[in-house]
């Protein structure tokens, strides 16, 4: 019992340190990293999912880890997949460690990955790949397939024996390169490690293309020393237009990084000319050659010689010419340790267009696979008529950049832009950042800024910026913000990019805002710029005119575009296309709709009725311009008290530098101009800017007459001569309700004017009569009325009952107020006494706009009560 006892502590107490011990290497490897989720036993442990994050970054990740056995060791899983981390990469060895001295031991183990993924091997996508890993008796057996390819390796660890071969086909890991590969290797990984390799590459060419070729690579190596032998049956075809090609197998031979042997001959055709290298070693004495590399052509020429000896390659100085003018210089000896440690001073130029790019205090150091440039870059030059400059001083390696913002300075003439990105933080191969641009460009202050990200597709981010309409005398201030993407070539503005224009003046003109605005994107590629564009622009308001809102869309195709716009308060249509050419635009534009009462708004007259179309032309150039016609029909229009009716007419347009102007062509045509007395059968011609206006051949018919002006400018201050003639009396004495007295015969003469922006003056007008008139004084009530009254009144009355008048002779004036005073002269004689001698002088004073007025209310009062009745 006290046995049995016994045995059951012992066994209690490894239990406990078991299960003290796996608690503590559980807890152990959480702290590394290791995370796991979805633990059961299903005919052994199954992890569902799990994860290697050391310091948060996760290295390693896999589902359905399944373990089968424990001896041998036998782990399944479903998929497995590596990723790079940043600190990984960054504590990538730097030194070069010594090789190991085989495999270690290992209990035997099975492990098998069905789905393998390892993107941290290589920035290509790779297939997917199958992964088994056996080992028994430290015979170690390797197997990596895919669905066209696959390795195998064995190693043993008595014997130090290693041996691999595989194959399969180079389109699964080279997208657009068609071929089949082939390689084995054999040798031993004890001691001094050594072996032979062969490659062979078969039927290599692009899959687009016909032309092949067959590539071999033999190699050896014993410790560092290693050779290796490569050589093509016939040029291989690298992408259209680019062949390589060999004039004999090229051989290299080293100790590690040392070159101690080359023999290589090797041409590079390209559509820009040919790149050969040449180079051998000097069979006297040993790691020392010498050779150059030559390139020739169109677009390529230079060479550049280099020189090995005790283990430092040397370049004398040289320049290069590339492809699209592309001068690349080495000013001075460079020096580069043949080795896996060194630095060397890098100087180089290069040259484009006008532009030198140059290194200063140019270092670069390295180890191992690791690198890092330490200098300064400066640009300067002239590029398609702009000066540029440019500096930034930093460090470089394979991973980030750091150091100050580039900056980059571009001007002409007045016109300078800064440019600002800064790099700190920054991979090598740009990922996100922001750059900054503030300065004037073609005369318009800018402040910008452009972010931009690298995405699964392409670059995207936004540009948003700040300026001002340049062209206004106040305000105008210009705001942007624009998401974009750039996917290959093309360029996509996404949907909400807006473009706003705040109100502004120019002269006495104030132009309200402008928004331009997407819904759905633009595109911009070698062809132009595709796309909708929606426009709502606020109007203009000057002293004497406004636009209100217009709205519509803008379809641009290229360099050529349509929209479409509409004017609700003038219930008016507007169409343009346009072209943009030379730094601006032009275009035609067609135009039609009613007139309308808005229309008038501040312009001191109202339409009321009436169409009207019109096409012309327009242009953008540092302003706008538009020039055109528009016609006119059945068109009614009041001022004030006066009312035009039947207005027909063709009219020249235009607006520039922020004025618009207007001119008849051919003559303007009113049936009725209504100002108390009708008006009719009005002409005339007229030039304008909707605040100064000139009639010219100014005719119409009034009162049985007609009325004639040469030219009459409104509003003016001068007096202008206005020609009445033929009219006609008896319409003169009807205007009149209950006419106190009988008129015939026709009278003429000369009526100056001065015609101000809202009143009319009468200057010494003379009239006269055209011929011989008669007055008749009928007896009426009120004139029996006043001859009873007074004697000398009956003698006057009774003189003047029946005249007939052979000259007749007045003189008027009338003031800003509208008061008339007339002084007539009648010579004549009575024939009902005797043909009784008379003359017969009067005054007369009265308010005529408001005798107009009354008449011209009477006349719609009557007239009202016409159409009443009927």
């Amino acid at each position: 019992m006290r046995m049995k006892r016994r045995v059951l502590q012992l066994v209690s107490g490894v239990l406990v340190v078991l299960m003290v011990l796996a608690l503590a290497g559980a807890l152990a490897l959480y702290a590394m990293g290791l995370r796991v989720s979805g633990l059961s036993w299903q005919q052994g442990l199954l992890v569902s999912q799990w994860r290697w994050q050391p310091q948060d970054c996760v290295q390693w990740q896999g589902e359905n880890l399944r373990l089968d056995g424990l001896w041998p060791l036998r782990v399944r899983l479903s998929t497995l997949q590596g990723r790079a981390c940043p600190d990984e990469q960054a504590s990538d060895a730097t030194t070069v460690q010594g090789f190991p001295d085989g495999l270690p031991w290992t209990p035997p183990f099975d492990v098998t990955v069905h789905q393998l993924d390892l993107p941290v091997v290589s920035e290509w996508p790779l297939p997917t790949l199958a992964l088994s890993v056996r080992q028994r008796h430290q015979q170690w057996q390797l197997g990596v397939c895919s669905l066209q390819s696959c390795v195998q390796a064995s190693y043993g660890q008595q014997d130090g024996l290693w041996r691999a071969s595989g194959d399969g086909q180079l389109g699964e890991w080279l997208a657009q390169v068609r071929g089949r590969w082939q390689w084995q290797g054999s040798g031993t990984w004890q001691g001094t490690p050594r072996g032979q390799l062969s490659v062979m590459l078969s039927d290599v060419g692009r899959v687009e293309g016909e032309a092949s070729a067959n590539v071999s690579l033999d190699g050896d190596f014993v410790g560092e020393g290693w050779r290796l032998r490569a050589a093509l049956s016939e040029p291989l075809p690298l992408m259209p237009g680019w062949w390589l090609e060999g004039g004999h197998p090229s051989v290299l031979q080293g100790e590690g990084a040392t070159l101690t042997a080359m023999d290589a001959d090797l041409r590079m055709t390209t559509p820009h000319g040919e790149a050969r290298l040449q180079a051998r070693s000097d069979a006297r004495q040993a790691a020392t050659g010498q050779g150059a590399l030559t390139l020739s052509g169109p677009a390529l020429d230079g060479r550049l010689a280099f020189v090995w000896q005790d283990r430092m390659l040397t370049l004398p100085p040289t320049t290069l010419t590339l492809p699209d003018g592309i001068l690349v210089t080495l000013p001075s000896a460079l020096s580069i340790p043949m080795a896996l440690n060194g630095e060397a001073v890098l100087p180089l130029q290069v040259g484009y267009q006008g532009l030198q790019l140059q290194t200063k205090a140019s270092q670069l150091r390295w180890q191992g696979a690791d690198w890092l440039w330490a200098g300064a870059l400066a640009l300067q030059g002239r590029w398609n008529g702009y000066q540029v400059t440019g500096q930034w001083e930093g460090e470089a390696t394979p991973r980030w950049l750091a150091g100050k913002p580039l900056r980059l300075t571009i001007a002409q003439g007045e016109d300078q832009l800064n440019v600002s990105l800064p790099v700190e933080g920054m991979p090598l191969v740009p990922e996100q950042g922001t750059a900054t641009a503030k300065g004037q460009w073609h005369g318009y202050p800018v402040q910008a800024a452009l972010q931009f990200a690298r995405g699964e597709t392409g670059w995207q981010g936004s540009l948003s910026g700040q300026s001002r309409v340049v062209a206004l005398d106040h305000g105008g201030k210009l705001e942007a913000r624009v998401p974009w993407r750039w996917q290959g070539s093309v360029l996509h503005v996404q949907p909400g990019a807006q473009l706003r224009i705040d109100q502004g003046l120019v002269g006495q003109t104030l132009l309200r805002p402008v928004t331009v605005s997407t819904r759905q994107g633009l595109v911009l590629d070698e062809q132009g710029m595709r796309g909708a564009l929606q426009v709502q622009a606020d109007g203009l308001a000057a002293a004497r005119w406004q636009l209100p809102r217009v709205k519509g869309e803008a379809t641009l195709k290229g360099n050529q575009g349509q929209a479409h716009f509409t004017i609700d308060d003038w219930k008016t249509a507007l169409s343009v296309d346009g072209t943009l050419e030379g730094g601006g635009a032009r275009g035609s534009l067609q135009l039609n709709g009613a007139l309308v009462p808005a229309m008038g708004q501040g312009l001191g007259m109202t339409p009321t009725a009436g169409q009207f179309q019109g096409d012309g032309r327009w242009q953008w150039q540092q302003g706008v311009s538009v020039e055109g016609e528009l016609a006119l029909a059945d068109g009614e229009v009041a001022w004030g008290s006066v009312e035009g009716r039947g207005l027909d007419g063709l009219l020249a347009v235009g607006y520039e530098d922020g004025a618009p102007w207007l001119a008849s062509r051919g003559p303007v045509t009113v049936q009725t101009l209504d100002v108390g007395t009708p008006i009719i059968n009005l002409t005339f011609a007229l030039e304008g800017n909707l605040s100064r206006w000139h009639f010219r051949d100014v005719r119409a018919d009034v009162l049985g007459g007609s009325l004639v002006a040469p030219a009459l400018d409104w509003p003016s201050d001068q007096v202008q001569p206005v020609v009445i003639s033929q009219i006609d009396l008896q319409q003169v004495a009807a205007l009149q309700a209950s006419p106190a007295v009988s008129l015939a015969g026709r009278i003429g003469g000369y009526v100056p004017l001065q015609l101000g922006e809202d009143f009319l003056v009468v200057e010494q007008g003379r009239l006269a009569n055209e011929g011989p008139l008669m007055l008749r004084v009928p007896p009426s009530q009120s004139v029996q009325a006043m001859a009873q009254s007074n004697q000398a009144v009956q003698l006057a009355l009774d003189s003047i009952s029946h005249l007939q008048i052979p000259d007749f002779q007045a003189r008027m004036t009338m003031d800003r107020e509208g008061w008339l005073d007339a002084q007539m002269t009648l010579k004549g004689v009575n024939p009902e006494r005797k043909n009784l001698p008379v003359v017969f002088n009067y005054t007369h004073r009265e308010n005529l706009l408001a005798l107009l007025r009354s008449l011209r209310i009477g006349e719609e009062i009557t007239q009202q009560l016409r159409t009443e009745k009927q």
